[in-house]
């Protein structure tokens, strides 16, 4: 359980689970967070028991590595999906990505895009031994010291 303010509220987070597209909240896990959120600031005990409780979507990837860049197929479709919990965290770097290959450049101008592209990986997940293989070769090509 982790407590961050949003503005005029504090958000209460924990848990992340494989639901598919249902947003439906649980009330075991509800009654769950709410328990340790009272314990994580027991000054706000009154308004946690108050508050509203939501659930959203951060949908990631087979291989838990985002799809950014153009869709094959399609000249006019380009792709930002599935970075799960590293979605806002990663959204301006994406962004930036996302606008060099609309420019043209195709981003190869930042280090480690091509393990990015979904041209390559759709239908398939980058896990294990290949994840390690492409992160190698990506590494020796921008001349990382630890390649």
């Amino acid at each position: 359980v982790y407590a961050v303010p949003a503005g005029p509220r504090l958000r209460v987070a924990s848990i992340g689970g494989l639901g598919g597209w249902d947003v439906s909240v649980d009330p075991s896990i509800e009654a769950a967070v709410r328990a340790e959120a009272q314990k994580l600031v027991p000054a706000l005990k009154d308004k946690i028991e108050r508050s509203s409780a939501v659930a959203g979507l951060r949908p990631f990837s087979a291989d838990e590595l985002p799809l950014v860049g153009r869709l094959p197929g399609f000249s006019n479709v380009l792709l930002n999906t599935g970075p799960g919990h590293t979605g806002w965290k990663c959204a301006a770097g994406f962004a930036e990505i996302l606008a060099s290959i609309a420019d043209g450049d195709a981003g190869a101008s930042v280090p480690g895009v091509a393990l990015l592209d979904p041209a390559p990986r759709l239908g398939t997940a980058l896990t294990g031994p290949r994840l390690l293989r492409e992160a190698r070769t990506a590494l020796r090509t921008w001349g990382a010291p630890f390649a």
